[in-house]
This record gives structure tokens, C-alpha cells and sequence, in this order.
């Protein structure tokens, strides 16, 4: 045999691949067997006779490479299905799935729980608001209105403009009260501070009351609100005027 032939005859009877099971190398193995030259062989002596019905030593030779291959394959096949069972095993699919199946029970119990707990809560904070517009449908009935609520100034802006008017007019009187004070600027931003707190707070008790009055549907209430506001700007004119009186008195004679 020639030494190319030699290197050139397979070892293996299958074609190589990356596959797990791959394709009988059909060529590979004619040449592994010689099946040509062996053919040949056989022809020029009219092997097998035509009346045979056994195969000869060369076909046998065939068929028991082509059987021992399959065999080899089979094998093969048994260990890598063998090899995908275990691991399959190992995985624990079975124990993984029933503990998914645990968990999402116990999750759709807490929900369940959770969710009749917090109808309960709806059930009475639905009933609350249902009482509260019926209040509120009585009230607006009870006094002829039509119009929707109107919503509150936030009482902390409320305080911080007070403040801000009561310090303003501190800075304004105490500067003219200072002149002929004998306690100078302490003196006046004292007094200044009194008379401040008394217009700011009376103007703030007679918007908390009579001047809300005003817009009430009740005609009494509304007479007692605009009967307040007269009292309070004729009594709010006099006091500023006597305020005034009093600093004009301490510039001409100081005490």
C-alpha cells in the first residue's frame, strides 16, 4: 500500500463535526474496506457466483463494519441519554417546581388576607365619605347655595401677613413716636408695638367674625356682620386719629 493511501484512510467511519451524533463517513469507510480494489478483485474471479445465496467473506466484512459502527453510535447514544438523566436529576426540577408551586401559594394566600383587610378599611372609609356628602348636600340645601366650597387660605399665610403688617407698622410708628419720648427709640418702638397688636388684632378678630358674616345666607347674621364692620371702622378711624393726636402732641411738647 502506498504511503499516501495509507495516511489517507480514515480511522473512524464517521465524518468529524461538532455535532453529538454525526453523519456515517459512507466514503471514508469504502475506502477503509478497500471496497474498489476488493471489487475488483472479486469480479475478475466471478466471486460471488450468481447462484449463491450466502454472502461472501467480503461482503460479511461489510456488513460487520457497518453493524459495529451502528453499535459504536448506539452506545454513544444510551451514555449521552444516560448522562442527561442524571443531570436532570441533579437539578432537582421536581423539588424546584414544587417549591414554586408553595410560594405562589402562600403569595396568593397574603394577598388574599391582605385584600379582605383592606376591603374592610374601604368599606368603612366609602361609608365616611358617603355620611360627609350627605352632610355636606343638607348644609348647602339648609341654605340655598348652589356653588361648591370654597377653599381656605392656609392659615399659615394667614399669620405671616399679620406679621408683616404688625412689623411694618411698628417701624413706621415707633420712628415718629421716638421723637419726644424720653426713652428715645426704645420708647416709641414700645408704644408702637402695643398700638400695632391692637389694630392688628382687632382687624383680625372682625375678619374672623363679622366680616364672614357678611356673605352668610342667614339675613341676621348677615345685618350682625355688616352692624361689626360699621362699629369697627368707626372705632378703628377714631383710634388712629387719637393715635395720631397723641404722637403731633409729643412733637410739640415732649415729655
Amino acid at each position: 500500500m502506498k504511503l499516501s493511501a495509507l495516511f489517507g484512510t480514515p480511522r473512524t467511519n464517521v465524518v468529524s463535526s461538532i455535532l453529538t451524533f454525526p453523519q456515517i463517513d459512507i466514503e471514508g469507510m469504502a475506502r477503509k474496506l478497500r471496497i474498489r480494489e476488493r471489487g475488483r478483485e472479486q469480479g475478475k474471479r466471478n466471486l460471488p457466483s450468481l447462484d449463491s445465496r450466502e454472502l461472501d467473506a467480503v461482503e460479511q466484512e461489510i456488513v460487520n463494519e457497518i453493524e459495529s459502527e451502528g453499535g459504536v453510535q448506539y452506545n454513544k447514544y444510551l451514555d449521552h441519554q444516560k448522562t442527561y438523566s442524571d443531570r436532570l436529576n441533579s437539578a432537582g426540577l421536581e423539588t424546584l417546581a414544587t417549591e414554586i408551586a408553595s410560594i405562589a401559594q402562600d403569595a396568593a394566600t397574603k394577598f388574599e388576607t391582605r385584600t379582605r383587610v383592606g376591603t374592610g378599611d374601604l368599606y368603612a372609609a366609602k361609608r365616611e365619605v358617603h355620611e360627609t356628602e350627605q352632610e355636606l348636600q343638607r348644609f348647602k340645601q339648609r341654605n340655598g347655595l348652589e356653588r361648591p366650597a370654597w377653599n381656605q387660605v392656609p392659615r399659615i399665610r394667614i399669620v405671616g401677613v399679620l406679621f408683616l403688617i404688625l412689623a411694618f407698622e411698628t417701624v413706621l410708628n415707633g420712628a415718629f413716636l421716638s421723637v419726644g419720648n424720653i426713652f428715645g427709640l426704645v420708647g416709641g418702638v414700645s408704644e408702637a408695638i402695643i398700638i400695632a397688636g391692637l389694630n392688628v388684632g382687632i382687624g383680625w378678630i372682625v375678619g374672623w367674625g363679622p366680616l364672614r358674616w357678611i356673605c352668610h345666607r342667614n339675613v341676621p347674621l348677615k345685618l350682625a356682620g355688616l352692624s361689626g364692620l360699621l362699629v369697627y371702622l368707626v372705632l378703628g378711624v377714631t383710634f388712629n386719629l387719637g393715635v395720631a393726636h397723641y404722637r403731633v402732641a409729643l412733637e410739640t411738647e415732649p415729655f
